[in-house]
């Protein structure tokens, strides 16, 4: 008959101290997975520090009514109202972006044909190696109809 002697795995184990479960951080191909999600289903658009369209993805360029074609190298101040682009608030808002402040808020643009285009959208500076912003991106989803939507409501309330 084997005899069985006890060993140190038999023994009380000692214990051991808690570890704490790793971090979890995201890795560049789950980062760009993440991204991609985003630019699928909100409006995502690049703008050079001056303004200028650098790209675009299919949401910005179908709310506004555009093909990317028509808009890339074109200045912001193309999705604002006749004369805005040159006005105080816009150049403002660009002095703001372009000194590193992100700006988020409900913004009336004009989309091909003069059309009226809402969007709920963020305005943030992207930071070069020297910290700097050396692009702008807007991050938004269009919301035309809520506010027109809204409209009506204070239309018929207001009669």
């Amino acid at each position: 008959m084997a005899r069985t002697s006890r060993s140190a795995a038999a023994a009380p184990a000692a214990r051991q101290p808690a570890r704490k479960p790793a971090r979890k951080t995201a890795t560049p191909s789950a980062e760009a997975r993440m991204l991609a999600a985003i630019r699928q289903s909100q409006a995502f658009a690049t703008f050079a520090t001056d303004g200028s369209l650098l790209d675009a993805n299919e949401p910005f360029c179908r709310a506004l009514g555009y093909a990317l074609d028509e808009i890339r190298g074109r200045h912001h101040g193309l999705f604002t109202e006749p004369g805005e682009a040159a006005g105080h608030e816009h150049r403002a808002l660009w002095d703001r972006l372009v000194a590193g402040e992100h700006d988020a808020a409900q913004y009336k643009r004009v989309g091909k044909g003069g059309r009226e285009v809402w969007l709920q959208a963020s305005y943030s500076p992207v930071p070069g190696a020297d910290g700097r912003p050396e692009a702008i991106v807007l991050l938004g989803t269009g919301i035309s109809a809520q506010v027109q939507g809204a409209h009506d409501i204070a239309r018929v309330l207001g009669a």
